[in-house]
């Protein structure tokens, strides 16, 4: 829905794992497919917390070490909606 409505060419899905011999998370999949120059990371959350201020802007930091030359966005949270509270 979100590649039909946008008309990015690519969109895939990527999620977090937690490691827990460490205690740390790891984004189990950030897709950079050939001929990606830009990844925009929308974390589906409602309000921002730690994974969205500390992890995903660290993990996205690392993926782009990964990936020269790919720009990397990380957007705001989904947010709380009318609509959710029934």
């Amino acid at each position: 829905m979100l590649k039909d409505r946008t008309g990015y060419p690519i969109v895939e899905p990527a999620h977090m794992v937690q490691s827990w011999r460490n205690h740390q998370f790891m984004l189990h999949s950030i897709p950079v497919l050939s001929g990606a120059n830009r990844v925009i990371v929308s974390p589906f959350f409602l309000l921002p917390g730690r994974h969205l201020n500390q992890d995903i802007p660290y993990l996205t930091a690392e993926a782009a070490k990964e990936h020269p030359g790919v720009s990397y966005i990380v957007t705001t949270p989904l947010g709380l909606h009318p609509l959710l509270v029934i």
